[in-house]
């Protein structure tokens, strides 16, 4: 998993972008995509697209399966795009404290690690947060990004 020097320094580069953010510096969240992917690989095991280029997915597993690669952490957005679900088997979608979209019932928790089949996707650009919030994460990451899984009783 992640490792102790990792951990610290994902904390710390939290703590300046939000500093950042409220002084006007950072306007967007498309920073946070690379490490998206980076906490997706090391949690799920995945495989990512060198080139960064591959056409609808973002990595794949052992078994061949493919991943789109999703972080909402935006204090304006009331939806998150999803790609093309016809191009990837599954999406993971981290959605952090700092998002709209974030389920508030999820104490103790910065980012929360949803994965979607895509076939409850088809045909859509767009997931909204009522959807997210009836969904129940797979993972939950506190602040200082230990990694819990969440069983199926935890959470509805």
């Amino acid at each position: 998993m992640i490792d102790k020097k990792t951990k610290a320094l994902l904390k710390s580069f939290f703590k300046s972008t939000d500093d950042l953010i409220d002084r006007k510096i950072i306007r967007s969240s498309k920073y946070t995509a690379d490490i998206a992917e980076y906490l997706c690989q090391e949690i799920y095991s995945l495989t990512l697209c060198e080139s960064q280029r591959e056409p609808g997915y973002d990595g794949c597993d052992k078994d061949g399966k493919t991943y789109q690669i999703k972080i909402n952490n935006s204090k304006q957005k009331t939806n998150q795009e999803i790609g093309n679900p016809k191009y990837y088997d599954f999406l993971l979608l981290m959605i952090t404290s700092n998002s709209k979209l974030f389920d508030l019932s999820l104490e103790d928790t910065f980012i929360a690690v949803y994965k979607i089949n895509s076939d409850k996707l088809l045909g859509r650009k767009y997931i909204a947060k009522k959807e997210i919030n009836q969904s129940r994460p797979e993972y939950l990451i506190d602040n200082g990004f230990e990694i819990k899984t969440v069983p199926n009783k935890e959470l509805s």
